[in-house]
C-alpha cells in the first residue's frame, strides 16, 4: 500500500520529467519565443526537466508542467519570426476607386516601421461588404520578430491613428476601425 501511495505521488513528477526530456529533444520553443497553451499566452522565460516558465504581457510569471505543454496544443508565435495580424475597418459613402483606396490603406499600414512585406508575408486588404452606403474591409499585416519590447497593441494603436488622419485628410467617412 506504501508503495502504491509514493508511485501515485511521483507519477506527476515522473511525467513532468520525461516530458522535460522529450521537449528537449524535440525543441518546439526556445526561451524567447511566444507561446500558447490553452488560455496562457507569453514569453518563454526558462525551461527546465519538470516546468517551462511563461512570462505574459502583463508581467505574472505562470509555471506549466512540462506533462502539460506535451498533451496540450501549443502555438508558438515566432519560431519562424513572423506574426499575421488584422484591422476591421468600415467607411460610408465612399464613391471613388475602391481599388485605389485599397492601395492606399496598404501603403498607410506599410508606412508602420515594424510592417514587413516579404515574399508570402505582404500586407492584403481585403473588402468583406458592402450595405447601402458602407464598405468593410479586413486588413492583414505581418510583424517580424514580434517580442513583448514591441507590443502588438501599441503598433495596432499607431495603424488605427494612421489611418484615422488618412481617411480624415481625404474626407472619407470613417466608421469604424478595430
Amino acid at each position: 500500500l506504501t508503495t502504491f501511495i509514493i508511485g501515485f505521488a511521483l507519477k506527476d513528477i515522473g511525467e513532468n520529467f520525461l516530458a522535460g526530456i522529450v521537449l528537449a529533444l524535440n525543441k518546439p520553443f526556445r526561451v524567447g519565443d511566444i507561446i500558447q497553451v490553452d488560455s496562457i499566452i507569453g514569453e518563454v522565460a526558462s525551461v527546465t526537466l519538470r516546468e517551462t516558465t511563461i512570462k505574459t504581457n502583463d508581467g505574472k510569471d505562470i509555471y506549466i508542467p512540462n506533462s502539460k505543454l506535451i498533451t496540450s496544443p501549443l502555438t508558438n508565435y515566432t519560431v519562424d519570426g513572423f506574426q499575421r495580424f488584422e484591422l476591421k475597418i468600415e467607411i460610408e459613402g465612399y464613391t471613388s476607386d475602391t481599388n485605389i483606396l485599397m492601395q492606399n490603406i496598404k501603403d498607410v499600414i506599410n508606412e508602420h516601421k515594424s510592417v514587413i512585406e516579404k515574399k508570402e508575408k505582404v500586407t492584403d486588404v481585403h473588402l468583406v461588404q458592402i450595405k447601402q452606403q458602407n464598405m468593410s474591409f479586413l486588413l492583414y499585416y505581418w510583424l517580424y520578430d514580434f517580442h513583448f519590447n514591441m507590443n502588438e497593441e501599441q503598433i495596432k494603436t499607431t495603424i488605427m491613428l494612421q489611418l484615422k488622419d488618412y481617411f480624415n485628410q481625404n474626407n472619407i467617412k470613417l466608421v469604424s476601425i478595430a
